[in-house]
């Protein structure tokens, strides 16, 4: 990836799959960053979130604030970038989001797929094809897929792996999964 082929916004309320209403501003003074580590707390919803990766695999890490209100992240992979082609479902016999980005940017097709492992249990998720709301759980195809994800309200503290791969094969992606064996 160049960058953000996908995108992951925690949340705290209301999850929308709108940018300008996901997005967060930060502060430099909440920010920190080392070799291999990157961490900060988002003004909006006081989310502290925490990054790390190996070769194949992104580690993040949400610390949620205590409330009772709705948890998650919200998926986007129409945020940049001309989309030719994406998907994304849940696989419940790995308990993995699974999905691919087929783009063109910087390549005239740009295959990247990815698998999502999270370390507690997801209440439900929401699909989103052009911004809309579908009733879809075989999953979803198209050229602006985006995804609702949610905990249960008690969650304050979730890890996902993040496992990605150039092919474009979502279970090449899932393979990945054995550089970080554990939450």
């Amino acid at each position: 990836s160049d960058y953000g082929d996908v995108l992951l916004m925690p949340f705290v309320g209301k999850g929308s799959v709108i940018n300008t209403e996901y997005s967060s501003e930060f502060s430099h003074n909440n920010e920190f960053a080392a070799p291999g580590y990157y961490s900060v707390i988002l003004d909006k919803n006081k989310v502290k979130v925490e990054l790390t990766a190996s070769t194949r695999v992104a580690v993040h890490k949400y610390t949620f604030p205590k409330s009772n209100e709705a948890k998650g992240f919200v998926i986007d992979l129409k945020h940049r970038d001309i989309v030719i082609k994406s998907a994304l479902k849940y696989a419940e016999s790995d308990k993995a989001i699974l999905g691919f980005r087929d783009s063109k940017a910087w390549s005239d097709n740009q295959k990247y797929s990815f698998s999502i492992l999270a370390s507690v249990p997801i209440q439900k998720i929401e699909y989103f094809v052009d911004d809309k709301l579908v009733d879809a759980p075989e999953g979803i195809t198209g050229q602006n897929c985006k995804a609702i994800v949610y905990f249960y309200p008690e969650v304050e503290e979730v890890v996902l792996k993040v496992a990605v791969s150039g092919t474009g094969f979502m279970d090449n992606a899932h393979k990945n999964h054995i550089e970080i064996p554990d939450f």
